[in-house]
C-alpha cells in the first residue's frame, strides 16, 4: 500500500510539473510591462481591499470596544514595524520616491515579504 501511494505521489508530481512556454500571451504581458518601472511592477502584486462588517448584531458594550481594539491594533502595528526594521520614520523620511515609500510601508521595511 505504501508503494502504491509513493508511486501515485511521484506520478502526480511529474504530471503537475509544467515547462516554460513561449506563447504569444506571455510575450504580450512582457511587452506591456516594459514601460513600467521596477517598483510599479512590485506594487502591482498588491491589491487594496476595503474590509466591511455588519455591526448590527453587536451590543452597545461591544461597539464601545471597537475604538479600543483599533487603538491596540495601531500600537501593535508600531511594535511590528520596530521589530521588523527599527525606526520606521528614519527609513520613510530617507525615501523620496512615492512608489518606493508605498512599497516599504506595505512590507514594513525595505524587504519584499512575499
Amino acid at each position: 500500500m505504501k508503494q502504491l501511494i509513493s508511486i501515485f505521489s511521484l506520478v502526480l508530481i511529474l504530471v503537475s510539473c509544467k515547462g516554460k512556454t513561449n506563447s504569444n500571451e506571455n510575450q504580450n504581458v512582457d511587452n506591456s510591462t516594459e514601460n513600467q518601472s521596477e517598483m510599479d511592477k512590485n506594487l502591482s502584486k498588491y491589491v487594496s481591499v476595503r474590509l466591511t462588517s455588519d455591526m448590527s448584531n453587536l451590543s452597545e458594550n461591544q461597539r464601545k470596544m471597537l475604538p479600543i481594539l483599533i487603538n491596540a491594533a495601531d500600537k501593535m502595528n508600531a511594535l511590528f514595524w520596530y521589530e521588523a526594521y527599527g525606526n520606521s520614520e528614519d527609513l520613510l523620511n530617507s525615501i523620496e520616491d512615492e512608489a518606493t515609500k508605498k512599497y516599504v510601508k506595505i512590507n514594513y521595511g525595505p524587504w519584499d515579504r512575499l
